[in-house]
C-alpha cells in the first residue's frame, strides 16, 4: 500500500505544549564549556518567528533567517547526555556531544516545503522526509 501522508501544520502554543517533557541540546556542534541544555522557549521562540513569516508570504533568507533554522536534538533524559573533547576556540573553551545518545532532530526549518515533484502527489520537506516537527 505504500506510505499514506497527511500535511499539518504545528501551531507555536500546541509546540510549546507538545515540548513539555523534552529537553533540547545541541548535538551536531560544539558548544561551551557547563552547557547542559537549551531552553525550550528558544526553540518555541525561532519556531514562531519562522511559522508567522510562512503564515504572511514573505520568503524565507537562509543567511538573514538563519539562527530560525537551528537543529536541536530532543530527549527526556538529558542526564544521558555527554559532552567531551575539551578544546579551546577564539580563546574560550568549548566541548562537543560525545557517546551514542544523540536524541532525536527538531527544527523549525521542518516548515519549509518544496513545492510538489514531478513524480510525487505530495510535497516534500525542504530538509527531507520525514515532513513533520520531529524527525527520528
Amino acid at each position: 500500500m505504500g506510505y499514506q501522508f497527511f500535511a499539518f501544520v504545528v501551531t507555536p502554543s500546541e509546540l510549546k505544549t507538545a515540548l513539555g517533557p523534552f529537553k533540547l541540546f545541541i548535538d551536531n556542534a560544539h558548544v561551551p564549556l557547563g552547557y547542559t541544555c537549551t531552553p525550550n522557549d528558544v526553540f518555541v521562540s525561532s519556531y514562531a518567528k519562522l511559522f508567522d513569516k510562512i503564515c504572511s508570504g514573505q520568503k524565507i533568507d537562509h543567511k538573514a533567517d538563519s539562527k530560525l533554522l537551528d537543529y536541536y536534538a530532543l530527549t527526556t533524559d538529558i542526564s544521558s547526555v555527554e559532552y567531551g573533547g575539551r578544546h579551546i576556540y577564539n580563546g574560550k573553551e568549548y566541548v562537543v556531544c560525545k557517546g551514542s545518545h544523540r536524541g532525536k532532530k527538531a527544527s523549525p526549518r521542518f516548515l519549509l516545503h518544496k513545492e510538489k515533484q514531478p513524480d510525487s502527489p505530495v510535497k516534500q520537506s525542504f530538509s527531507s522526509p520525514p515532513k513533520h516537527i520531529i524527525q527520528g
